[in-house]
């Protein structure tokens, strides 16, 4: 049975996570690194946003990173040379909103036509489709 405060009917009891004498506990250099690291993860995600091809899939602030990147993505290649040491996870796959892009020319008649290699056809029309994609999975740490 707990005891509660008659005068509201609310439990008198307060987890230890939120009792003000556990929060004086925490050391602000905790803070500090979480708040650094969060700095840290964000401006390294606008640099693999620039990058193209490769996604951040961590949460901000967590000291272990993980990444999904395309296979052809120079990103892996870029952070070894920033002196990240990453790790493969293996292979996956990710769902990409444009992963196929149809082009297509316009035919003496009108007609739209796909184009092919060599086609000398301008691209009069394109068409993006969703798809699967093979991704390459690393992790490294912040």
């Amino acid at each position: 049975m707990t005891r509660t405060d008659r005068s509201r009917g609310m439990p008198d009891y307060v987890p230890l996570a939120l009792r003000r004498d556990r929060l004086d506990d925490q050391p602000d250099a905790r803070a500090k690194a979480i708040r650094t690291r969060r700095e840290r993860f964000a401006a390294l995600n606008d640099w693999i946003n620039a990058q193209g091809g490769a996604w951040l899939t961590s949460v901000p602030g967590e000291p272990h990173v993980r990444m999904e990147c395309l296979p052809w993505s120079p990103v892996p290649e870029g952070l070894a040379d920033l002196g990240y040491h990453l790790r493969p996870e293996g292979d996956g796959e990710r769902i990409l909103p444009v992963a196929f892009v149809e082009r297509f020319g316009r035919a003496a008649d009108g007609t739209l036509v796909p184009i092919t290699e060599g086609s000398t056809l301008p691209v009069m029309h394109r068409v993006a489709h969703a798809g699967i994609a093979m991704v390459r999975r690393f992790s490294f740490e912040l």
